[in-house]
């Protein structure tokens, strides 16, 4: 089944032995600013806010930005859709100072998944979890992504909504049909037993 939003845990743990990795990345730390990191693809509507929002303000919803979840790409491919959307912040606004305001924000996961991708050389974000966590868990039944988990031997869930009948007695339940979620990344797309 589609895991959700529990992915966000696993991408700010992950985040985390980053952080706690002060020899292999000295300059990781939760109030690093993210633009230190991904300078030319982290840029925000003005200057103060792209130069202070850290990694922390990514992780916690409070980097200003409301949750603008149209803003994700349309079908963008896996090595496209995070850096094209973390690049396509710049034309979002705030709606808020930054640490001023709990709002959930998708997108600033997005972000954290750039830059660990980015501190990983490029390794993709799905990789990266299942080596440093799902393989070390035995998590053998957990995907990042939904090709790999239509491939896998286990059954993959379907989603339903149900439409009640004009007649009165009739309900209709209706197959959603799984999304990719290439475009989610670090902020919901583990898929999981």
């Amino acid at each position: 089944f589609y895991a959700g939003s529990t992915t966000k845990a696993f991408t700010a743990a992950l985040m985390a032995t980053f952080v706690e990795d002060n020899d292999t990345h000295p300059q990781v730390h939760w109030d690093t600013p993210i633009s230190h990191l991904i300078r030319d693809d982290f840029v925000l509507l003005d200057e103060h806010t792209t130069e202070h929002t850290t990694i922390e303000d990514a992780l916690s919803h409070r980097s200003g930005l409301p949750r603008h979840d149209q803003a994700y790409g349309n079908r963008l491919t896996r090595d496209k859709a995070v850096r094209t959307i973390v690049r396509q912040l710049r034309h979002l606004p705030r709606t808020a100072p930054p640490r001023t305001k709990l709002q959930y924000c998708n997108l600033m996961y997005v972000v954290v998944s750039h830059v660990i991708e980015t501190l990983t050389g490029g390794e993709w974000l799905g990789d990266t979890l299942a080596r440093t966590i799902w393989q070390p868990l035995d998590m053998k039944s957990t995907f990042f992504d939904l090709n790999n988990a239509k491939a896998s031997p286990h059954h993959l869930a379907h989603g339903y909504y149900h439409t009640p009948s004009d007649k009165g007695s009739d309900n209709h339940y209706h197959e959603v049909p799984w999304m990719p979620l290439d475009e989610i990344s670090g902020a919901g797309s583990i898929i999981t037993n």
